[in-house]
């Protein structure tokens, strides 16, 4: 899933070439640390024959296994970056699943139209900007940047299309009610705003085109992929 949005989005038109380059910078870490956790889990697995009950601590390296499946959180140029709330020596994993960037964006119970939704039913084909019940400005941005760079961004006001079943969204995502999250097709949270800025437009613009490979660096980079494999 990780690869076939951006493969999609580049063969589209939506994203430059450069995005492919965050596949292996998200994936491989995640991987590599997964293969280590396996690993350690394969040696305990003697403590346990060895001592029925495991009397013995298991290695203090083993981490928690909802947090392998679920809590990993990416470092790449498809996300803004983060540098917090990780667990001390398990960095692609964190404790709390709460909206950050890099992370899969958290489960919110949803209402529209009378049925019952997760908020990750609004994620699959696009980039998904979600938005509080105070959103005009998010709106015009959001709406103006679409057109701008043709990407194909769908905004779900918080509050306005659907609502907020158990009021929790902006304890769940980390916003306020002027608040914005912009997640991927994956479902991982590409970058959030707490409160609206006061050029909404222009920070849209400028944080989607660069998590898209669309700014200056990524061209570069696209540019230079293609002539180091002698593509034209």
């Amino acid at each position: 899933h990780n690869l076939a949005w951006k493969l999609a989005a580049v063969l589209d038109g939506w994203a430059g070439p450069a995005l492919l380059t965050s596949y292996d910078e998200e994936r491989r870490p995640i991987s590599e640390a997964t293969v280590e956790q396996a690993v350690l889990r394969s040696r305990d697995r003697l403590r346990l024959l060895d001592e029925p009950g495991g009397r013995r601590p298991a290695d203090p390296g083993i981490v928690e296994d909802a947090l392998v499946w679920l809590s990993w959180r990416y470092r790449s140029s498809a996300v803004t970056a983060w540098d917090e709330s990780v667990l001390p020596g398990h960095g692609v994993w964190s404790a709390e699943n709460d909206g950050r960037p890099g992370s899969r964006a958290p489960h919110l119970r949803l209402r529209r139209g009378g049925a019952e939704l997760s908020a990750l039913d609004l994620f699959g084909s696009r980039p998904v900007l979600l938005t509080g019940p105070d959103d005009r400005a998010w709106r015009e941005a959001a709406r103006a940047v679409s057109h701008d760079l043709d990407v194909p961004l769908a905004l779900y006001g918080i509050g306005t299309e659907v609502t907020d079943v158990e009021d929790r969204w902006p304890e769940r995502y980390g916003v306020t009610a002027q608040g914005a999250v912009l997640v991927r097709p994956d479902g991982v949270v590409a970058w959030r705003c707490a409160d609206a800025p006061v050029f909404a437009g222009r920070t849209l613009r400028t944080v989607l085109a660069r998590l898209l490979g669309r700014d200056a660096a990524g061209e570069a980079a696209g540019t230079t992929r293609r002539e180091g494999s002698g593509e034209r």
